[in-house]
């Protein structure tokens, strides 16, 4: 309908690439990143306190160089 689309994040130079995003529910609790050297870390969601629509985000896990993001999973 003529729309603009919506900027769903504020991305610099500073917070870098999105490597995952979800929309997480009341029902989804725990949430597992596991990078690709192996580091894993489990938080609730419960932790992670919501943003307005364009934001920088959270910083959920601290990544060595070199590494990265494997995979998200809600559980």
């Amino acid at each position: 309908r003529g729309g603009k689309g919506l900027l769903a994040a504020k991305i610099t130079q500073t917070t870098g690439r999105i490597a995952e995003a979800a929309v997480i529910n009341s029902s989804q609790e725990d949430f597992l990143i596991i990078s690709q050297n192996g580091k894993i870390i489990r938080m609730q969601a419960s932790a992670i306190p919501e943003r307005s629509r364009r934001t920088q985000g959270v910083k959920a896990i601290k990544l060595e160089q070199g590494d990265a993001v494997a995979t998200f999973l809600l559980m």
